[in-house]
């Protein structure tokens, strides 16, 4: 179907010089004599005005920054249009006595005013707004104040939004402003005196790093590598060992949780080792109570910066230096040509000319500063040809360019032989880089017609990069109802977009634009799994041996694995008396959990098992080039290409293209979102964006952040909760059919709603989850997955967490201390007590089923 509601797209090709002369030689040799004498002179005036007019324009837009203390904080970047703050989210800072100050600074344009608003987070109410006063026009001004700002309630984040006007022009700034302050001026010099104290090998006096470490001689990154510590690391590693590791520039603090428990920052800086540099990311968790710091979360992260003067190409190796991040890597069929991203840059080199191109770069200066610096992207190679021609695309905020201050994905395409890149269509998104990163999906595939394929806000679309016409493949499927293979061109989907309710799966080649549907037995569900290489694996299961849990948990137990080659011929996988409850990609296989049926018609995990990919086996006549990973004498993890032949030349010429972004196809993909999302940050990165409120708690739990609705309440906080804590006004009810009806019954009647009904919606079906939503009219939250400390949050927000015993046995928890639960059980008719330790078993023996609601 043609999606032809999208007015704002705009095609105008984009012509060089030389695309011009090729379209001209295929009308005709008649043609080409009467023009050539023009369009030689053509080529030699104009070479110089086409080559300026092309180039990537440098930054315009000024940063702005927050003063704290003695240090610079949460620096932003400017958008050219006005956003929602759902969509920025942003930083958070604390106005100190209902003041800031902040500083206008490395822009380019004359700024005439600046304009400010304080507005509730979904921006629907204004408390503040105004004209700064102490401001003279001008390209940058420091300390500019903002007084007597009006937030009223302490424990409550606000919006903050700043605009700057250059004559008829705007830009806009967001962030968050609250008037808690939870010391966190004196974390954030904690912060600064850690990093530094680590930096000099814990030389500093006063400051003692090895106080606050939790190090764990069985943590996996104890004594691993310096690219990457945490916490739990040695104390040796934390502080560098003997690197001699120096400070390059003045380190940039973004401020992304203020909190009556504890303040988050990141923290980065550049280092040099060796004469070489390295970007550095340190995360902080502090909380400040009486004079006493507790790190509760640390990690830092190291990376090599890969510039031109830093390329190094030994024998037939690229080293690419010590890289923590996925390299997106391609080569040719004959290894001679690669290209990869790093530093959110992309290089191709060719060893038979001995060059290396970069590609692309919002970057345009080695000094590292905040304005020329700024990573809020990331870059995806679609694909490259034999000869080094790359397609790929940008994602997040445009830093300059003729979209400067714009968010949205750009499709690039490098011509080697023309030496230029050209735009071919820019998809504008209102989201920040974050949200937008986890908005587009896993997919992006460019096939051989020209035809680029995205998921994008749980949509596929087709767009056709020469025809304008945009198809809507399939919409509104859930996050759970399809997998994907972006390198192989490869979508399944489930077409009723039922999780565990399928019986019709799609499997569709984007390459060949072709598809072939998977039909289940009767009396049989089967559910896609994923991709191996080219191999599609789902499972089936018999209805009868799928069940839901008194918590709503549903058990989808298959009796075996297909998979599917590219001749759909099918290879299957079964264990007699054993039911597969969970089968996991691994990258080399499939993970597989086997369990086996107990009496009263639950699973009990019984073994485990694999499933080995014999397409991860090395090709003897394969010649691409490869990428490794190795570890130097400094315990530092490094990465290099190897290619298939040493390069012809020592020499390295270095090539930098044009990026030609004139003119393109605009698209907006973007529409109403009707469902909730959950966003998981951890400091300012969003690490999930899901409708599964689980899969975001769970994600926040495991890396220390926190969980926001789409209206950026937040739904959960890693740590953020006393010691104890306990449900007022629960009494114990025993008068209906099942402890699953009592534990909704006590639920209801503690905020005064009727239950008698209960028993009856439980016997049409209806799970807890159901009926709690519909009488308290309150989001329900299925935690199923999430641990016992996790849940407690909960509780500690007035409301009891229902949760599962064995399969058919539900209690509430009702209060916690740090050794203890509190449990409510009408089976038993009474409230008693466990160890933390032996209530975290016995909730995971039965995989961890709970119902909270908030």
């Amino acid at each position: 179907m043609c999606y032809n509601s999208f007015d704002c797209i705009k095609i105008i090709t984009i012509e060089s010089v030389f695309i011009y002369m090729r379209r001209i030689i295929k009308t005709g040799i008649f043609i080409i004599i009467f023009l050539l004498s023009a369009i030689v002179t053509f080529i030699l005036t104009d070479k110089e005005a086409r080559e300026t007019k092309v180039a990537m324009s440098k930054a315009v837009f000024p940063i702005i920054s927050f003063n704290y203390g003695e240090k610079k904080v949460n620096y932003l970047h400017g958008y050219e249009e006005e956003k929602k703050l759902s969509n920025v989210r942003g930083p958070v800072i604390a106005a100190d006595n209902a003041e800031l100050s902040f500083n206008i600074q490395d822009g380019d344009m004359i700024i005439n005013k600046v304009k400010y608003e304080i507005v509730s987070l979904d921006m629907k109410k204004t408390y503040d707004s105004g004209e700064v006063k102490n401001f003279t026009s001008g390209k940058s001004a420091n300390n500019l104040k903002l007084n007597k700002l009006k937030l009223k309630d302490k424990n409550k984040e606000y919006g903050l939004v700043i605009e700057l006007v250059s004559n008829d022009e705007s830009i806009w700034y967001y962030s968050r402003v609250t008037a808690s302050n939870s010391g966190c001026d004196k974390i954030l010099k904690f912060a600064g005196d850690f990093s530094n104290a680590a930096l000099a090998h814990d030389r500093i006096d006063g400051f003692d790093v090895s106080y606050y470490l939790e190090s764990d001689v069985n943590s996996n990154n104890y004594n691993n590598s310096y690219g990457y510590v945490d916490i739990k690391s040695s104390y040796e590693m934390v502080k560098w060992g003997n690197l001699d590791v120096k400070l390059k520039n003045t380190p940039e603090y973004y401020i992304s949780e203020i909190n009556d428990y504890y303040v988050t920052i990141d923290m980065d800086f550049i280092v040099e080792l060796n004469e070489k540099n390295y970007e550095v990311k340190e995360y902080y968790r502090v909380k400040y109570v009486n004079g006493t710091y507790y790190l509760l979360s640390y990690d830092r992260i190291m990376n090599s910066i890969y510039t031109n003067k830093t390329t190094s190409v030994s024998d037939k190796t690229i080293d690419l230096g010590v890289v923590n991040d996925d390299i997106d890597f391609r080569s040719n069929g004959t290894g001679t040509i690669v290209s990869f991203v790093q530093n959110a840059s992309l290089y191709s080199y060719n060893s038979k000319n001995s060059t290396l191109y970069n590609v692309f770069s919002f970057s345009d200066s080695d000094d590292y500063e905040p304005r020329e610096d700024c990573k809020d992207h990331s870059i995806k190679i679609l694909s490259m040809d034999e000869v080094g021609n790359i397609d790929f695309v940008v994602s997040g905020y445009m830093n300059r360019g003729i979209h400067e201050g714009e968010s949205g994905i750009a499709v690039y395409r490098f011509d080697i032989e023309l030496n230029y890149v050209e735009e071919r269509a820019f998809i504008n998104s209102t989201k920040s880089y974050p949200l937008l990163k986890k908005s587009q999906g896993e997919l992006l595939y460019l096939n051989n017609l020209g035809d680029l394929y995205i998921v994008f806000e749980n949509t596929l679309y087709k767009i056709s990069l020469y025809t304008e016409k945009i198809d809507v493949v399939m919409e509104n499927i859930n996050d759970d109802c399809y997998v994907v293979n972006s390198n192989e061109g490869l979508i399944a989907w489930h077409k009723s977009n039922s999780k565990y309710n399928e019986t019709n799966i799609e499997v569709y080649d984007m390459e060949s634009e072709k598809s072939y549907e998977i039909n289940a037995s009767d009396s049989q569900k089967i559910m896609a799994i994923g991709f191996i290489g080219s191999d599609f694996i789902y499972g089936t299961a018999n209805d009868s041996d799928i069940i839901t849990t008194a918590g709503g948990e549903v058990i989808f137990a298959m009796c075996q694995l297909d998979i599917l080659n590219n001749s759909q011929n099918i290879k299957n996988y079964a264990r007699p008396g054993a039911y597969i409850t969970e089968a996991l990609l691994n990258g080399e296989g499939i993970n597989i959990k086997l369990s086996t049926k107990t009496p009263d018609g639950g699973y009990v995990e019984a073994a485990t098992d694999s499933i080995v990919n014999s397409q991860n086996k090395d090709d003897e006549n394969d010649t691409r080039a490869t990428l490794s990973a190795y570890q130097d004498e400094t315990l530092l993890s490094n990465k290099k290409i190897v290619l298939s032949q040493k390069p012809e030349k020592e020499r390295i010429s270095i090539e930098t293209p044009k990026v030609i972004s004139s003119v393109v196809t605009e698209i907006n993909l973007e529409k109403k979102q009707d469902k909730e999302i959950y966003t998981t940050y951890k400091g300012k990165e969003a690490l999930v964006s899901t409708a599964s409120p689980a899969i975001a708690i769970k994600e926040a739990a495991i890396n220390s952040g926190v969980v926001v609705d789409s209206k950026l309440n937040y739904i959960f906080k890693k740590g953020a909760k006393p010691n104890e804590a306990e449900v007022e006004d629960i009494n114990l009810i025993t008068n209906h059919s099942s402890s699953l009806g009592n534990c909704i019954a006590m639920i209801l009647a503690q905020k005064h709603v009727d239950d008698s009904d209960v028993d009856e919606l439980i016997s049409q079906g209806k799970s807890g989850h159901d009926i709690l939503s519909e009488k308290l009219n309150k989001k329900v939250y299925d935690l199923s997955g999430c641990d016992i400390n996790t849940v407690l949050y909960f509780v500690n927000q007035g409301y009891p967490v229902m949760a599962m015993t064995d399969s058919s046995n539900v209690v509430l928890i009702t209060a916690y201390t740090p050794y203890k639960v509190t449990i409510l059980d009408p089976n038993k008719n009474q409230s008693y007590t466990l160890s933390m330790e032996s209530a975290d078993n016995t909730f995971k023996e039965v995989g961890n089923v709970f119902l909270a609601v908030l």
